[in-house]
């Protein structure tokens, strides 16, 4: 059996729970000076590392694909994973909208719903693909530079895609991101930072704690301002929401570190082969449970009677929901020709 990254599985695994948890935590978009309201602001804020977890783990195993094989099998291999299901799944959520809503929909929106990702919470696939465009031209740099190269482009994107437009909401100016991050995508830089932790960047221990102190921080600042500005205005704060901003930046970056050398010494020692199969395979299903588990968090308290806002749905639901998703998926997977949408 091909040898596992099992740190890389566990990681995947754990920003697949957390997105559910996300979804699961829906009221927090609507601000209430209430004790649910506030333990929605904690899930909210200590999930948020997910998507930005999940493009650094695609460039970790994705910029190095010239080693394995074509850029022709590249883009196939992409279609049939991503395409293909994105396709399917917004195409079901059109349907399924318009069996709710009675409501058909023009031509022009079903584009709209295509091209802008606008698909219940399938938004996440238009970076992606994007992403995926650009990393058959930066896996053209000679290995040698990439350290430089990809270092420089991650520093400004951090620069045009977090500090500026911060800086912009703070004093009260709009910087024009079209015309200034074009050509370097925050998402791409998730993706390239992760290729050089993976690859190439070796943190001294010294290094790891300074990015643990500025996840924590970013980590803290952002559940204290969302408390703080809930308070005093009465509405949910969106300065630092956004996968592009600082204090998501760093906390992702410690998240990613701390796997990379903390949780791989742990899953270093297991040598099971089935024990590292089953991580494997549960850990494969994380995109399908990411394609179906709107479906269940959406619809289960209304099965169960439970509250969208109660403590007891929010805090202990995500996980059953991730496993029930994961089991499907996994079966799924087993069918012919019908495991190619997930």
């Amino acid at each position: 059996m091909k040898k596992r990254i099992v740190w890389i599985d566990f990681l995947s695994i754990l920003a697949a729970i957390c997105v559910v948890a996300l979804h699961c935590n829906n009221c927090f978009w609507g601000y209430a000076d209430t004790p649910e309201w506030k333990s929605s602001v904690f899930i909210e804020t200590i999930a948020y590392w997910a998507v930005p977890i999940f493009f650094m783990v695609s460039g970790a195993k994705l910029i190095d694909y010239r080693d394995k094989y074509s850029t022709k099998d590249f883009f196939i291999k992409r279609f049939v994973k991503i395409v293909i299901p994105y396709i399917i799944f917004t195409t079901i959520f059109i349907v399924v909208n318009f069996i709710k809503t009675k409501t058909s929909p023009t031509f022009a929106n079903i584009v709209d719903t295509f091209v802008n990702g606008k698909a219940s919470v399938y938004w996440f696939f238009i970076p992606l693909f994007m992403v995926y465009l650009m990393i058959p031209v930066v896996s053209l740099i000679p290995k040698e530079k990439r350290k430089k190269v990809y270092s420089y482009i991650i520093l400004i994107s951090f620069i045009i895609n977090s500090i500026l437009p911060l800086l912009g909401s703070l004093i009260g100016f709009n910087l024009s991101l079209d015309m200034y991050s074009s050509s370097f995508s925050g998402y791409l830089a998730y993706a390239l930072l992760g290729y050089l932790l993976m690859n190439e960047i070796v943190l001294t221990k010294k290094k790891q704690i300074v990015i643990y102190v500025l996840g924590i921080l970013g980590f803290a600042a952002r559940l204290i301002y969302i408390l703080v500005y809930g308070k005093q205005k009465g509405q949910v704060g969106t300065l630092l929401n956004g996968y592009n901003q600082p204090t998501t930046f760093f906390y992702a970056l410690s998240i990613f570190v701390f796997f990379r050398y903390v949780v791989s010494k742990w899953t270093d020692k297991i040598t099971n082969v089935k024990v590292i199969k089953v991580i494997s395979t549960i850990s494969a299903c994380g995109f399908g449970v990411y394609l179906i588990h709107g479906y269940f968090v959406y619809d289960i308290p209304g099965w169960f009677g439970f509250s969208g806002t109660s403590f007891v749905y929010r805090f202990l639901m995500p996980i059953p929901i991730f496993a029930c998703c994961a089991l499907i998926v996994y079966i799924i997977k087993k069918i012919p020709i019908i495991k190619h949408i997930l």
